[in-house]
């Protein structure tokens, strides 16, 4: 199958998972260090990713609900704290029991729909192609 991009007509194409692959390097280091007879080792995991690399990657996966409600139920626990502590004041009265309520509403509405979304992104990525010779990022299925 001839894939030809729609804006410029070449047939010099790519897939949009094969130029990321190719514009991502995983490293591994390791650091070892000693004052006397005390000694340390630090190991790092780094991704360089190129500017190539960045246009081609493909959408974000969604972020964990898990962490969303804990960081919700830390920051309310530290409300609660607080609120004990300065006895009864309004404005944390109204942070505590409306403002946190609809921030978590809001961001698990979002999560929920994102992770809905997500599987068409994800495949409409690993269907894209990109032009080699003008740049463009277009879908398989429209040439």
């Amino acid at each position: 199958m001839l894939i030809i991009c729609p804006k410029c007509q070449s047939d010099n194409s790519r897939k949009l998972s094969l130029i990321y692959q190719e514009n991502v390097t995983h490293s591994t280091s390791t650091v070892r260090g000693s004052i006397g007879s005390k000694s340390a080792a630090a190991y790092k995991n780094q991704t360089n990713t190129t500017p190539l690399g960045k246009i081609a990657a493909p959408p974000e996966k969604p972020k964990s609900n898990i962490i969303l409600i804990l960081k919700t139920i830390f920051i309310t626990w530290i409300g609660i704290i607080v609120f004990t502590v300065f006895k009864a004041l309004a404005m944390i009265e109204l942070l505590m029991f409306v403002v946190f309520p609809i921030y978590l509403f809001w961001a698990l509405r979002k999560n929920i729909l994102y992770s809905r979304k997500y599987p068409r992104l994800y495949k409409k990525w690993d269907n894209s192609f990109m032009c080699q010779r003008c740049g463009t990022i277009f879908d398989s299925l429209e040439s």
